[in-house]
């Protein structure tokens, strides 16, 4: 698994990922695929995760906002759409990182998605 956390090449965006390799990626932060095209983490608008500390009925949802090849495309980690097509392959949400504590938020530069770009 790559991690693309801050840290990037000359261009100041990471190198780019391998086709079916699981990768992570910061908020703020662009990733760059097999076809040339960027993955950008552009927000979080929903996280109803639930938190480690409780015990819930359901597992919750969070949901992000991705720049894929210069379109805004939202994924989810329960609910659908999770994956989207795009020109490098087939882009899926697989977690969101830190886990939830009902004792406080997570500021937003904390958070970090994995994903994965299959052919």
């Amino acid at each position: 698994m790559f991690s693309y956390l801050p840290g990037c090449s000359d261009a100041g965006i990471p190198l780019g990922v391998e086709l079916n390799d699981q990768f992570k990626l910061a908020y703020a932060h662009t990733v760059r695929l097999p076809d040339g095209s960027e993955i950008y983490f552009k927000d979080v608008l929903e996280d109803s995760r639930c938190p480690v500390d409780v015990v819930c009925v359901w597992e919750g949802n969070t949901k992000v906002l991705l720049i894929v090849a210069g379109k805004e495309v939202t994924l989810n980690t329960a609910l659908d759409p999770r994956e989207v097509r795009c020109r490098g392959g087939t882009v899926r949400l697989l977690k969101v990182e830190p886990e939830r504590s009902h004792r406080k938020e997570i500021p937003l530069q904390k958070y970090v998605i994995t994903l994965i770009v299959e052919a």
